[in-house]
């Protein structure tokens, strides 16, 4: 075999390695993936607390350092038959976040509640965090 014939096949082999990765990306990312949700988190500290009630976000209202905040999150599964459920906090205070459940199946008509908390630190400043909570449905097989 000579070099210019080995030279083509390290290309070759190359080259299909390369379409390997970029089809095996498409298909994790397209195919597996069935949804995704994304949804606001809102806490306030400060020495009074306070409530919000509104559905739109979880709004944890007015929380003292030290304190608690609780909400609950409802999840239906109608987009898969069998999914792989992960929710995870996203932003400057996901570090304050607890969820109850996380990283479990549900099967298609499928619903469940996840509660959410926050923990306030002792340090924390008087000021208004955000946050997001990130849920995503993965196909399963």
């Amino acid at each position: 075999m000579t070099i210019l014939k080995l030279i083509r096949l390290v290309l070759i082999l190359l080259l299909f390695i390369a379409l390997f990765i970029f089809l095996s990306k498409i298909f994790l990312s397209s195919f597996l993936l069935v949804s995704y949700e994304e949804i606001d988190v809102y806490v306030t500290v400060e020495d009074i607390a306070g409530f919000n009630v509104n559905s739109s976000a979880l709004y944890f209202g007015a929380i003292p350092p030290r304190g608690i905040g609780n909400r609950d999150i409802f999840l239906f599964n109608d987009d898969c038959s069998k999914c792989s459920v992960n929710l995870r906090g996203d932003g400057e205070i996901a570090n304050w976040l607890s969820i109850s459940d996380n990283n479990f199946v549900m099967f298609k008509g499928d619903n469940k509640t996840i509660n959410v908390k926050v923990y306030i630190p002792s340090d924390a400043e008087y000021d208004n965090y955000t946050a997001k909570l990130k849920i995503y449905f993965w196909k399963t097989f």
